[in-house]
């Protein structure tokens, strides 16, 4: 990182309209759940266990991100939804269909000298299944942000193409609307959010994953001038704008996600709908619309206030840096 203040030391928070925070739901799953596996679980029975559940979502979801002074935001989600035909993403039905997918999974085979029928060639076929705790701390969050807050997602898409249509929405809108005039916090630890950080936007990077000390990249809210610091440390490229990530994702390949090197662009790219999976066809509906042009915050103070009384009457640490 060059020689330069840290953003989330320096950014003035906006009060009208309220920045928009948009959460992704799933990451978030995980920040709770990683809380739960190690704090609560096993300790208490399971009523309490699921106040306490209750409570942690309440915490992290009107705590705003942690490296921040506390502030009122307008809250949204956006979450991950598999077709449940299919288990899978619209980017599993477009790998399958793509001959240059093909092409690159046969050339990923001779390189590691194995015969292509033998691995598992579908979008994020790696991943394991989920936990029993998974599920229970997935539940409470669901209902308590569909109670609360915005909470947004599309059957066959991920909460990466929910974030981009909200950017793509940000870009084009009127330049006296809200949602182009507001500050915009994407909240996630998936790095393929980076490219639609965008300052003349006001899109910033929330990294919900805390920085270990060990790292070079020490920011945890970046525009546009920390991602290309990023880029170039992690993927060893230079960049002029965070837009440019999805090419070089293309060059390089995302096993993470299962997708090899050589593998289309329209895999990777948020910036871009893709023609034929154009979220932005569903999602811009009236309401949807009216809600990002809203300019009130949703962040409920008196809810993260009970949660802390809550863990204080237990004597039980809060999961969240108050």
């Amino acid at each position: 990182m060059t020689d330069r203040p840290k953003l989330e030391k320096t950014i003035a928070l906006e009060s009208n309209p309220a920045p928009l925070w948009v959460i992704d739901f799933n990451v978030m799953v995980y920040d709770v759940l990683n809380w739960y596996d190690s704090k609560v679980e096993g300790s208490f029975s399971k009523e309490v266990e699921a106040k306490l559940v209750k409570g942690a979502w309440a915490l992290f979801l009107n705590r705003g991100p942690q490296f921040l002074p506390r502030h009122s935001y307008r809250t949204i989600l956006v979450a991950d939804y598999r077709d449940p035909k299919t288990a899978n993403y619209w980017r599993d039905d477009f790998m399958r269909e793509s001959r240059q997918v093909q092409q690159a999974w046969t050339s990923y085979a001779e390189e590691q000298g194995v015969a292509v029928d033998t691995l598992r060639t579908n979008y994020k076929g790696t991943r394991g299944e989920k936990t029993d705790s998974f599920h229970f701390v997935y539940g409470i969050g669901k209902t308590y942000c569909e109670t609360y807050f915005p909470f947004y997602w599309q059957i066959s898409y991920e909460a990466d193409d929910l974030a981009g249509s909200i950017a793509r929405l940000s870009r084009t809108s009127d330049k006296e609307s809200v949602i182009h005039r507001r500050q915009i916090l994407l909240h996630t630890c998936d790095r393929d959010w980076c490219q639609l950080i965008d300052n003349d936007n006001k899109i910033y990077f929330s990294n919900s994953r805390f920085c270990r000390p060990n790292e070079k990249i020490q920011e945890q809210l970046q525009g546009e001038e920390g991602v290309l610091e990023w880029v170039e440390h992690k993927m060893k490229v230079k960049v002029t704008h965070p837009s440019e990530i999805a090419t070089h994702k293309s060059d390089q390949g995302d096993m993470g996600d299962n997708a090899v090197k050589g593998s289309p662009i329209e895999l990777f790219d948020l910036m871009n709908a893709h023609p034929d999976w154009n979220i932005d066809n569903l999602l811009w509906t009236e309401d949807f619309i009216e809600s990002m042009d809203n300019p009130e915050p949703t962040t409920r103070h008196d809810h993260y206030e009970q949660a802390v009384r809550q863990f204080a009457k237990i004597s039980l640490e809060a999961p969240v840096q108050m």
